[in-house]
């Protein structure tokens, strides 16, 4: 090779590198951010992980918005990924220069010096500088003037942000109950604070801007004064709200104790707003459908909740990002793929109808249980793989199995059919937690309907890395009437075989 050709062949290699080291983020696509960020993370990088994932985000809502023909939305998420700053080596060099010169800053009590050298690092990182005292006081008088006059202290309002509203929850004075079960030396007791009705008069739907607030005493903190809880409805001749209180248990070798119950608790925190002891109520999580009350003090502010809801920004920011998931696996994947991942069986959005209502709920939850273990030792793993032509159907369904004790809706044992719809399986699949990569497949049972006697379930393919749904087929079984959820085993494997026999092997010519 002579002197010209090595020539050449170093300039090639010199405007390859430079062109990749020149290349924005907002030029990537999906597939190299995800790389990216798996670089960084690989290397502890957690400022340029970051970045990438916010990236990630932005990138999949441009292809919603494209998708949905918004191209004034995808021009405005275009902008905002421009904007976006990855740190290089040097960057991340310098940072850890000042960083140690922050901590000798530090050590000998020169703030002014560190707080300057911090300046520098937020420079460096693109991070805008704090607000001056000034500004602070403007945004301070600007929150405080959007805050709706609130007259009594200590009682919890619904806040409807978009005019600056209040909403007086229903207010009640709850009494104790006591179930208590006796057995051979022992005895166990539960309490439950009560209130009348299945049903509060006042009825939330929280879509829009919209919260809870509240306002307490100078020196007072809210977390100390209320809890929110998800009530249940028990009874069998006048159901009302319960909220378990405490379990007591004594028994006659090992003495007694009382625990107090927080089963149907739902997280929340409290973000000061002004001086005057304004809080706005922050959910940690998100509410389904059903019956709820701040509780507190020994009173209850209770409401009846239409829809899903929560007002944690993180938490809104994840949602909006559901209904965009992509996936680059299509539907003649889910048959070609030698290698499957299987979820089991998950109840989380199943409904049991009943025109007799029964409000046994841990009767039937227990059937729940056995339902799962008794389809897992009807159809194994090595049985799907025989059925489906696979090289293998791996296991990873102990987590997701048990996600219906915490996503169920409050109010799944019903006298009304319920639909779920592709958005609720869509929505649940982004809860799975899993350190597998390719197609996944869950089994997601809908809907037991006891007085028509159908079973309705839903076979979902998804990919386990974006949680983005594949494929999904709906399958609806007929059983024997008035059989009981109990009697249901074989319905679900019944529906299984349908939809390999039926659905699964002719589409897979397709």
């Amino acid at each position: 090779m002579n002197i010209k050709k090595i020539c050449a062949l170093l300039f090639l290699l010199f405007i390859t590198f430079y062109s990749q080291a020149q290349k924005q983020i907002s030029e990537y696509s999906i597939s190299e951010l995800q790389e990216k960020k798996n670089e960084a993370v690989a290397s502890n990088n957690a400022d340029n992980a970051a970045v990438y994932t916010k990236a990630l985000e932005i990138r999949s809502q441009i292809d919603a918005a494209v998708k949905a023909e918004d191209y004034t939305k995808a021009g405005s998420l275009k902008e905002q990924l421009k904007s976006l700053k990855v740190l290089s080596a040097e960057d991340n060099e310098k940072i850890k220069a000042l960083e140690a010169k922050i901590k000798i800053a530090v050590a000998e009590e020169k703030y002014d010096k560190a707080a300057a050298l911090k300046k520098d690092i937020e420079t460096i990182k693109g991070i805008q500088s704090q607000d001056s005292p000034v500004q602070q006081t403007n945004k301070t008088a600007s929150v405080s003037s959007s805050i709706p006059s609130i007259e009594f202290v200590n009682q919890v309002y619904f806040w409807n942000k978009n005019d600056n509203t209040l909403k007086t929850l229903e207010y009640s004075t709850p009494e104790i109950k006591t179930q208590t079960n006796v057995g051979f030396g022992y005895a166990q007791a539960t309490s439950f604070w009560t209130i009348p009705g299945i049903k509060s008069d006042v009825v939330l739907n929280s879509e829009g801007n919209s919260s809870f607030i509240i306002k307490v005493s100078h020196g007072v903190n809210p977390i100390d004064l209320f809890r929110l809880v998800r009530f249940q409805i028990l009874g069998k001749v006048s159901p009302c709200r319960h909220m378990a209180a405490y379990t007591s248990t004594s028994a006659a070798y090992t003495g007694g104790s009382t625990n107090e119950r927080r089963d149907n608790d739902i997280p929340i925190s409290f973000q000061k707003l002004d001086d005057g002891g304004n809080y706005e109520i922050v959910l940690n999580g998100r509410m389904g459908p059903g019956e709820y009350t701040f509780f507190g003090l020994g009173k209850m502010y209770s409401f009846s909740l239409q829809n899903s809801y929560t007002n944690n920004t993180n938490l809104q920011k994840n949602q909006s990002s559901l209904s965009s998931a992509t996936t680059s696996y299509t539907k003649r994947d889910i048959y070609s793929e030698p290698n499957i991942i299987w979820f089991g069986v998950d109840f989380s959005l199943f409904n049991y109808v009943f025109e007799r209502k029964s409000d046994d709920e841990a009767a039937l939850s227990a059937h729940i249980n056995k339902l799962q273990k008794h389809y897992a030792a009807d159809i194994p793993p090595s049985k799907f793989m025989h059925w489906m032509a696979k090289n293998s159907f791996m296991d990873d369904k102990e987590y997701t199995e048990s996600l219906y004790k915490t996503y169920i809706n409050p109010d799944w044992i019903t006298g009304i059919p319920r639909t779920v719809t592709e958005s609720d399986i869509q929505n649940h699949l982004m809860n799975y937690k899993s350190g597998s990569k390719g197609i996944g497949l869950v089994l997601l049972p809908e809907e037991f309907n006891q007085d028509r006697a159908n079973y309705t379930v839903e076979f979902v393919w998804f990919d386990i890395e974006t949680k983005a749904v594949i494929h999904s087929q709906k399958i609806i079984e007929k059983g024997a009437p008035h059989g009981g959820l109990a009697s249901w085993d074989p319905i679900l494997v019944d529906a299984t075989k349908t939809y390999v026999d039926k659905f699964y092997k002719k589409e897979k010519g397709y």
